[in-house]
């Protein structure tokens, strides 16, 4: 384990122990953009990028993850629309149209993300765009790993599971 990742876990871990503890005045968008903030600065210092490449990869991947986080929300709110549509009993016709609308928004955010790695391709060198995927893919997994950990720790046993999952 590198000497910088041993120090990004420690500061990740602090962070939530600070702010878990209070984590009932925290708003979600706030929280967010926190690890947001993290995981950029983990990302350049993986990436180990000039000041040239650092200026337009924050430009690029700002404005991907500001799109992807739109097009999340877009999603989000119309598989709210489908549940609603199963809870109400509605008829296959109008269960096959939600459906059909947020299938539409997935391939559109899937494109999407094809097109951000592309976006980031532009910028960095092949060793370094390979660093930027093996980190996308992981980043996720190790945050809930560092949060269940806390969870365990600090909340008093499990986890609380809403809408049955």
């Amino acid at each position: 384990m590198s000497r910088f990742y041993k120090i990004f876990m420690i500061m990740l871990i602090s962070f939530f122990t600070a702010n878990l503890a209070i984590a009932q005045d925290f708003a979600p968008e706030e929280l967010h953009d926190r690890i947001s903030t993290i995981k950029k600065m983990k990302l350049l210092e993986i990436l180990d990028l000039d000041e040239d490449q650092t200026d337009k990869f924050i430009a690029k991947y700002s404005f991907w993850e500001n799109k992807l986080k739109k097009s999340r929300h877009e999603m989000r709110k119309k598989a709210e629309e489908l549940e609603k549509t199963l809870r109400e009993d509605a008829g296959d016709a109008e269960i096959a149209k939600k459906s059909q609308e947020l299938l539409e928004l997935q391939k559109a955010h899937f494109k999407e993300m094809g097109q951000f790695h592309e976006a980031m391709q532009s910028v960095l060198d092949d060793k370094q765009f390979a660093k930027f995927q093996v980190f996308e893919i992981k980043f996720p997994a190790e945050l809930k790993k560092l949060i269940r950990r806390h969870g365990r720790k600090g909340m008093g046993g499990g986890r609380e599971r809403r809408n049955g999952w």
